[in-house]
């Protein structure tokens, strides 16, 4: 056998090598996708919070975190003692970098407190954290009973320029402020949340957050004057934020009932080929993984229309409830787990590469 043979049976055996080893990752991360899609599904994440029927310090809406998740982001906070959030270990497409005051999170933060409030009262904590948060909340609310979110904000090809008004953060900012309230009994906090559905009332055109189409008036979390793309969880937050309001006061009933009529209007339109909720009623892209919900906002609509189902008269959440719940062990929904695996791989990996 010449040199020339024997180096070339050694670049046949190395390709083969190669080959193999390639196999033997993509056989690995296969395996590995699998497996952790399959831990996703067994995941509860959001739940319908019965409790919030005797104690209205209790969120409608559980979150399933361990302590250790609370703890941390207690911890994350300026030297006010005020909640900020850290974009660059958030795992998604985001643009916004760095550390930023978001009243939505803000507003989340004091939501999640009160069901530890109500469990442990008089040996509660983080009384300070509370007032302190719910004081931002009250001090960065303009005239118009607006929280501006003061970052550039990337959805659907399109960008919400900063300053700019979300009707998830007015829905969520009324939901904490209503349990500053209760715990506090300061009339302060009452008189902040009803002057945050004031944006809930006003167009889009006229710096509010409504869209206005055939369906009725809709209470957009992304709101922009033309193609709104009616984002679910944050119409269906907004409508829990009224609803709580409703319960301390009457006269928002009717604002409640029109929401929740332009609602049953538009629910049929959020279920997609299998079964699955689509987050929004964009275009289909890459970016909007075709508008299906991740696994976790599939949860969140479910418990947040099994809530509205227990709450009110519509028989429409209740069977669209139902039916996205059927649907969780459906074909698409093996196809949806693989996929929001694969897409946050991807996305860790670009921003590892981009930001290190």
């Amino acid at each position: 056998m010449t040199v020339s043979n024997i180096c070339n049976l050694k670049r046949v055996t190395n390709m083969k090598l190669i080959i193999k080893c390639i196999v033997a990752v993509i056989l690995f991360y296969f395996i590995s996708t699998c497996f952790r899609a399959y831990e996703l599904n067994k995941t509860i994440r959001y739940t319908v919070n019965k409790q919030h029927e005797s104690e209205p310090l209790i969120y409608p809406i559980k979150w399933h975190y361990d302590d250790i998740h609370r703890e941390n982001r207690l911890a994350s906070v300026d030297e006010n003692g005020v909640y900020v959030t850290n974009y660059d270990k958030i795992t998604n497409l985001t643009s916004v970098r760095g550390k930023q005051y978001n009243p939505v999170n803000i507003a989340l933060m004091i939501i999640h407190e009160g069901k530890y409030y109500s469990e442990q009262k008089e040996s509660y904590q983080y009384r300070d954290f509370l007032r302190l948060n719910l004081g931002w909340l009250v001090d960065n609310q303009d005239a118009q009973g607006r929280w501006y979110i003061n970052f550039d904000n990337k959805i659907s090809k399109r960008t919400n320029k900063a300053p700019w008004v979300s009707g998830l953060s007015q829905g969520l900012g009324i939901s904490a402020l209503i349990r500053g309230y209760y715990i506090f009994g300061d009339d302060v906090y009452l008189d902040a949340a009803k002057k945050a559905i004031y944006p809930m009332t006003t167009s889009i055109a006229d710096g509010g957050v409504l869209s206005i189409n055939e369906y009725g008036n809709i209470i957009e979390e992304y709101p922009f004057e033309q193609q709104n793309i009616h984002v679910l969880n944050g119409y269906l937050y907004s409508i829990i934020g009224i609803y709580e309001l409703s319960l301390i006061d009457s006269s928002y009933q009717p604002m409640l009932d029109e929401h929740m009529g332009t609602l049953t209007k538009l629910l049929d339109r959020y279920t997609l080929f299998g079964g699955w909720s689509a987050y929004s009623l964009d275009e289909p892209t890459f970016r909007n993984h075709a508008t299906y919900s991740n696994p976790m906002y599939h949860q969140l609509h479910i418990a947040q229309l099994s809530f509205l189902c227990n709450s009110s008269s519509y028989d429409q959440f209740c069977y669209t409830a139902e039916k996205f719940i059927e649907f969780k062990s459906s074909l698409a929904s093996v196809f949806v787990h693989v996929s929001y695996i694969i897409f946050k791989d991807i996305i860790y990996t670009y921003k590892r590469l981009l930001y290190g």
